[in-house]
């Protein structure tokens, strides 16, 4: 065995051990999100649990593949995501095609769930709890189609969604709807907010006759969707850069309405997931003021308290609260 040989093994060996840092910060909830090496500077995304027990920062995996998407399983005790990593993918974006995978919170037991030639051109967009089904966009010719997959990768339902390709999920308890997020113009990287009854097959553009007092129309500004409440309402955070003012609302399937939550001022939250039992919401932020601030924060919706969790210039995404 020659020397590069030996240190590609023994790196491969490293690889796929987490590892952990003490933390001093103080939450409730277990937290899960993929971190870049740092700002605008990364291909690659190492899969990160912060756990509020341990007090630790645990690295589930820590290597130059492109893991992204994470989940947590029903019970919270597994990470469901997807990579590449496969050898010939170290450093790999775009250019590779992703499987799925299983690992435990410790970085232990890796299974490969789905490999991208069983069901070609799909993207892992959720992960829906109550029935523990795996949800994948998958892309053939221009038409997209969701599939859900049962915990063994096969398929139990599949619906063609009107408004075609969409990003992040965030499913309501019953499964009967889910929230989601669209890119309406790329230069200007606009995205909106968008919510679909499976039910009825229904999308439902409910921002489009909403506005408001410091935005105008919200169907013109960015928002992002959120996890849900209840069956009827989520969370919703809409900002404006050239303003500078974020807004975090709730909304209501039931009654069609928008309450504003709070304002934020310096900070521009995306996603905003609420933890369980509880009235705290978590949310990555970026920072009106501080260039290459991409930070973890947490707002309680009791007292208005509002927390920055993490405190590292890193790339940030994906965030999961269980």
């Amino acid at each position: 065995m020659n020397f590069k040989s030996l240190i590609f093994i023994s790196f491969l060996s490293l690889s796929f051990l987490s590892q952990c840092a003490k933390i001093e910060y103080s939450f409730d909830h277990k937290l899960l999100f993929v971190e870049g090496a740092s700002i605008n500077s990364g291909y690659y995304g190492n899969i990160v649990l912060l756990d509020p027990n341990r007090k630790e920062k645990i690295w589930v995996t820590h290597d130059l593949y492109y893991d992204e998407k994470p989940y947590f399983n029903k019970d919270g005790t597994k990470i469901i995501f997807a990579s590449k990593r496969t050898h010939k993918d170290f450093f790999s974006g775009l250019t590779e095609k992703s499987d799925l995978y299983s690992i435990n919170l410790d970085g232990t037991g890796l299974i490969k769930i789905i490999d991208h030639d069983s069901i070609p051109f799909f993207e892992f967009t959720g992960f829906k709890k109550n029935s523990n089904g795996i949800v994948l966009l998958q892309k053939i010719n221009d038409s997209y189609s969701v599939i859900e997959l049962n915990s063994l990768g096969k398929p139990i339902n599949e619906f063609v969604p009107p408004n075609g390709f969409f990003s992040r999920m965030f499913y309501s308890p019953s499964g009967n709807y889910f929230a989601t997020e669209s890119l309406v113009e790329s230069k200007s990287y606009h995205f909106t907010a968008n919510l679909y009854d499976i039910r009825s097959d229904t999308y439902i553009n409910f921002l489009s006759n909403k506005s408001d007092y410091d935005f105008g129309e919200l169907d013109k500004v960015n928002c992002f969707p959120g996890s849900f409440i209840d069956n009827d309402s989520f969370l919703i955070n809409c900002s404006s850069y050239k303003k500078k003012i974020s807004k975090m609302y709730t909304y209501s399937i039931s009654t069609d309405q928008l309450t504003t939550i709070t304002t934020f001022k310096k900070i521009r939250p995306y996603n905003p997931v609420l933890g369980s039992g509880s009235s705290l919401v978590y949310s990555i932020s970026d920072h009106f003021y501080q260039e290459n601030d991409q930070n973890i924060w947490m707002y309680n919706m009791e007292n208005a308290n509002l927390v920055k969790i993490t405190d590292s210039k890193t790339e940030k995404e994906w965030l999961q609260v269980f």
